[in-house]
């Protein structure tokens, strides 16, 4: 039957009485087929006036590209040779972006552009580099766009088999592939441009590789301020003397080197030292400075060491025969001092005079003594001093001439410079201080030295000479930092100076330099000829619209009768097989796919078509031709029902066809929404879920016919906190990488927009980039009625959800439901502040992360109230539920008035406190006791400290609660029994039952006593004042017939009523029989089935009774406990 009525409906479609035309059917079951041609039915139009040719094809982009890559090939070599000329061009010292290495701007540059890395417009620069990934990615989509219009090109020259024409897709077959295809083919102009185009992809590693960072030494020339000159200072008051001895003794204890402007016993004038940062940068100068020389010398002989009344007398003789003698005390193992000459041997002041330094130790009981006599000069050079940018210090000091200005030092201490531990006696205290501090402490830095020393001072007092070497390094060190105060006076003076730094220099390395430049002029040079000749080729094309896309593939074959012999399950295979007795052309005229028989040979030599004969010098298909008539019979199709879709699978893929008519996979019933999910429920609705696993953006509801069919969206922000790790966390791929990958996004991305017409996946930056641009489509759902959001957790996330969350706020929603973290409202609606004016319906299922204050918890209550009277103009249903026990009473006493509220649901958690206070709700009942007509209560225990349910606590609450209430309006009352005490829900029932006429009391098993109890709580007060019950569904319970007669006595009113019956039975004592599946008849044995044999007592017992009083209409009795 089923093949007939495919018989009739294609026949029908198909069939045309317009001469010349062969009548084709479609059967299920039919073997041959027939086509047929309709092209010149189609309006001939000027092809040449709406000819489309791509942007990439056209002359300037065809030609440039290439040529561009020519240019760029001799500038290339321009450069190399200027950079071995050169030893490379210099790089500016500083990063134009301060946080991106040199190695990474060099590679930037090469890529994209030198001003990347450029800083001072007047400093040299890098060469100017012309693009190398730009000209590789054009000329790559040359060869894609000369790919895409080939199949087109060989049915414009007519006579085109189908594997080269019709069924050919060099795009979706990729560059390697192609090769292969054009090489079967013999399409060289592919071959060529694929492999030019594979070529391209070389470029950029020479790039590169081709530049290379070099540090070579340069000078440059800067002018310097000295700021002091040789001259004697006053330095009475001995500072600089005590603070010299002072760096002495820390220089011996820390291991420091010489201060500035000190060097190996020279002190240089002072001057200032450029703040510009150098690599390796040091300053040389030519200044002057002054060297001081201590001349220090063993003594002539061994000290000798003799006992005194409470001590020892040291003397020692110099070289010169100078014979001093110093008493040292015997209440100290180590002594040490210096002292000057005696006057018999220097008249100089005492100030001048030769010193001698004395160290004592004693040695096993025996006493030792050592010396060392010093004769400290100085002099005065033209010098030529090295100084580290670095740290400032100087590292190099060479002597050019003793020509030193004139000045009032070297003529005053020509005979002797000032020895620097030996001072007159001073009548002030604080400058004998300072003398004493000197004299003791440029000694104690010597002694110091020597216990610090490998031996310590037992090995030093062994060394012969010893003493000797330290004390030249400590008292030199200490002479010239007191130098640096008192021969120098302050003095600006100009200096010349040279700057000696390490700098950057660009290079090109010849080897891949030459390498790319070789490809670069052979893409350009062999790319020229290509588009030469495919230039050529397209002059008989002519499109009108971009090829690839459905719907101009549907245009240009609808009238050529060959796609009636194709069903949209034919596989590739198939379609080959179907096709292959075709031939295929372009129609000049009318831009029409056309194809004719495949010719054939006779016996007589002559090549048939169809029925018809034609000579072999009489081409056998005519691509100028602007209409023909057709009919053959080229191949059989396998039997197959129409139109179902088999062979194919459920969701199958017809690869030969997305390659005709360009790679679609957007099935009707589905849409590719990359951030979400689409399930159509009809052609004008569809349901919007957030995937938590999806990717992001939905670019596709940007397109106003996809976001008009929107109607239902579900929001799990979970996707905001991935992209908040994913875009925000810090990132373990290197610059270079991110770069690479940014860049091939975009390239496809690039490819898929201009020329598949297809709209892309954008990529961001940062999270919020992402949700701007979420929020930009998710508030363009004109048709969005309900709205539901689960946001609770993602902590990490912060408030970026709710800038997502908030945006369908705007739009004419009519329900909304939240499961929400009480946490995030305040982010919720602080990105949304304006009133919901046309929401009848909210679901509020409250969640808590346990992150605030109690306090803090109560504002949040209150902003949610705030929306909720927001709503005063348009709520008519509000369902309230917790995820665990919370007081709420804030929130029930700042609801005001609703006064289109007629419908509320309450979910009640078992464990204290509930809801809270009960004085909220019950506020909160009493205020809208005129406007509720539906109530609907039942109790949970989702969460919480407590998963043991508290019955008799959840009892006294509602109780309490429902006891005070009154609601004069109250119709319809919904109970669930599953965690509600019976009692407590009767108690609800009493309550109401004046007004209510519809009524659920379900969720736990009734017997008939409680059945009875339910039915009073209707006939407590007199029954007049009561409303007429019309409606109830009750159980489940145990069906028998005293139950239908309490409930036909209680309930005489009643319309319709709903039993959830658990068992049935003939009698109230009497008790259920069940039985196994396999017993019963039943396929699976875990079934359990009533005995069938109560059924038929109960129904001949209830054959006695008749209910005359009872005006009910519908029974309606539910259970999965009834015989097959």
């Amino acid at each position: 039957m089923a093949h007939s009525s495919s018989h009739t409906q294609y026949q029908d479609r198909f069939s045309d009485s317009t001469p010349g035309f062969t009548e084709t059917t479609f059967v299920a079951d039919a073997t041959p087929r027939e086509a047929r041609d309709s092209t010149h039915l189609l309006p001939v139009t000027d092809r040449k006036k709406h000819r489309y040719i791509p942007l990439a094809l056209r002359f300037p982009v065809a030609f440039g590209v290439p040529f561009s890559m020519i240019l760029l090939a001799i500038a290339l070599e321009i450069g190399i040779v200027i950079s071995n000329r050169d030893k490379g061009f210099s790089v500016p010292t500083k990063n134009a972006i301060s946080f991106a290495s040199a190695q990474f701007l060099l590679v930037a540059s090469i890529t994209f552009h030198p001003s990347l890395v450029l800083t001072n417009p007047s400093s040299h620069s890098y060469p100017q580099c012309k693009f190398i990934i730009p000209p590789a990615w054009v000329y790559r989509e040359l060869d894609w766009h000369v790919r895409w219009h080939q199949p087109y090109v060989v049915m414009s020259r007519g006579n085109a088999r189908a594997e080269e024409s019709v069924l050919l897709d060099y795009v979706t077959l990729g560059p390697l592939l192609s090769l292969i295809n054009s090489a079967k083919f013999k399409h060289r102009v592919i071959t060529w441009s694929t492999i030019t185009a594979l070529v391209t992809y070389i470029l950029q590693p020479l790039a590169g590789s081709m530049f290379q960072l070099q540090n070579n030494p340069t000078s440059q020339g800067v002018q310097i301020t000295s700021v002091r000159t040789i001259g004697l200072a006053d330095f009475s008051d001995l500072t600089a003397f005590v603070s010299s001895a002072g760096f002495a003794e820390a220089a011996v204890f820390n291991s420091l080197p010489d201060p500035p402007f000190i060097f190996a016993g020279w002190t240089l004038s002072q001057f200032d030292i450029p703040s510009i940062d150098y690599l390796n940068g040091t300053l040389q100068v030519n200044t002057t400075g002054i060297q001081t020389n201590p001349n220090c010398e063993g003594p002539n002989g061994t000290p000798t060491v003799a006992s005194n009344a409470g001590g020892f007398i040291i003397t020692s003789t110099s070289v010169d025969g100078c014979t001093q003698s110093v008493d040292a005390s015997d209440l100290s193992a180590q002594q040490y001092g210096v002292t000057a000459v005696p006057e018999s041997c220097s008249t100089l002041n005492v100030t001048q005079r030769p010193v001698m330094f004395w160290f004592f130790h004693t040695t096993n009981g025996t006493p030792e003594a050592r010396t060392v006599f010093c004769k400290p000069t100085i002099q005065a050079f033209n010098v030529e001093a090295t100084a580290n940018l670095n740290n400032n210090s100087v590292v190099g000091v060479q002597t050019l001439n003793s020509d030193a200005p004139t000045n009032n030092v070297t003529g005053l201490f020509a005979d002797g410079a000032l020895n620097g531990v030996i001072f007159e006696n001073q009548t002030n205290p604080f400058i004998q201080a300072r003398a004493t501090a000197t004299n003791n402490g440029v000694p104690g830095a010597i002694f110091r030295f020597a216990a610090q020393s490998s031996g310590g001072t037992d090995g030093e007092f062994a060394k012969s000479n010893s003493f000797l070497s330290i004390t030249t390094d400590v008292y030199t060190q200490f002479l010239a930092l007191a130098a640096k105060s008192v021969y120098f006076v302050p003095q600006d003076t100009p200096l010349n100076a040279e700057v000696v730094s390490i700098n950057t220099r660009l290079l090109i390395n010849n080897l891949p330099g030459h390498a790319l430049a070789l490809l670069l002029f052979f893409i350009g040079f062999v790319g020229i000829f290509l588009h030469i000749i495919n230039r050529r080729q397209r002059r008989g094309l002519y499109l009108s619209t971009p090829p690839g896309t459905i719907a101009a593939t549907v245009a240009m074959t609808s009238h050529s009768g060959f796609g009636e012999l194709l069903w949209p399950s034919d596989d590739e295979k198939l379609l080959e097989t179907k096709l292959s007795g075709l031939r295929f052309g372009i129609d000049r005229q009318t831009g029409a796919i056309v194809a004719s028989p495949a010719p054939r040979m006779a016996d007589d030599g002559q090549v048939l078509v169809g029925e018809t004969r034609m000579g072999m010098a009489r081409p056998p298909f005519s691509a100028g031709s602007s209409s023909y008539e057709m009919k053959f019979r080229p191949f059989s199709t396998e039997s197959t029902t129409v139109g179902t879709g088999e062979g194919m699978g459920q969701g199958g893929r017809d690869e030969a066809l997305e390659s005709l008519l360009g790679h679609r996979h957007n099935n009707q019933g589905s849409l590719d929404l990359a951030a979400f999910e689409a399930a159509s429920a009809s052609a004008s609705t569809s349901t919007l879920v957030v995937s938590p696993r999806a990717e992001y953006p939905p670019l596709r509801l940007k397109d106003p016919e996809v976001a008009k069919r929107v109607r239902i969206l579900h929001i799990y922000p979970h996707f905001v906190k991935e992209a908040f790790d994913t875009m925000d966390a810090p990132s373990s791929q290197s610059l270079l990488t991110k770069l690479a990958c940014d860049l091939a996004a975009l390239v496809r991305d690039q490819k898929r927009l201009i020329f598949h017409k297809q709209k892309t996946r954008l990529h961001f930056k940062t999270c919020r980039d992402l949700m701007q641009a979420m929020m930009e489509i998710l508030s363009h759902l004109p048709n969005l009625t309900e709205y539901h959001v689960l946001w609770s957790g993602l902590t990490s996330a912060g408030s970026y959800p709710a800038l997502v969350i908030s945006a369908p706020f705007r739009l004419n929603l009519r329900c909304i439901r939240l499961e929400i973290s009480l946490e995030k409202v305040p982010y919720m609606l602080s990105h949304h502040s304006q009133p919901l004016p046309f929401v009848q319906e909210l679901d509020l299922f409250i969640r808590i992360d346990h992150l605030l204050e109690p306090a803090d918890y109560d504002i949040n209550l209150l902003l949610l109230a705030q929306m909720i009277n927001s709503l005063h103009s348009s709520l008519r249903k509000l369902t309230i539920q917790l995820w665990e026990p919370f007081n709420l009473s804030p929130l029930f006493s700042a609801i005001t008035k609703l006064p289109l509220l007629d419908k509320l649901s309450l979910s009640i958690p078992m464990s204290f406190p509930n809801l809270g206070d009960p004085a909220g709700l019950i506020a909160f009942f009493n205020l809208h006791s005129n406007t509720l007509r539906s109530l609907s209560i039942r109790a949970s225990e989702l969460g919480g400290r407590s998963l043991i349910p508290n019955e008799y606590q959840l009892g006294e609450w509602m109780e309490w609660t429902f006891s005070k209430v009154h609601l004069s309006s109250l119709t319809s009352l919904e109970i669930s029994l599953y965690l509600v005490p019976f009692d407590s829900a009767l108690l609800c029932v009493r309550r109401f039952s004046s007004t209510l006429t519809s009524l659920v009391f379900t969720g736990l098993h009734l017997a008939l006593e409680d059945v009875e109890q339910l039915a009073d709580a209707f006939c407590s007060p007199p029954l007049e004042e009561h409303a007429s019950l019309q409606y109830a569904r009750v159980g489940p319970l145990m069906l028998s017939p005293q139950l239908v007669d309490i409930l036909a006595q209680k309930f005489s009113n009643l319309i319709k009523l709903e039993l959830l019956v658990k068992a049935v039975v003939p009698s109230e004592t009497d008790v259920p029989f069940y039985c196994g599946g396999v017993s019963c008849g039943r396929a699976r044995s875990s079934e359990r089935d009533q005995d069938e044999a109560q059924f038929m007592r109960f129904a001949e017992e209830m054959k006695h009774r008749r209910y005359t009083e009872w005006e009910l209409v519908h029974l309606d009795l539910s259970s999965n406990s009834y015989p097959g």
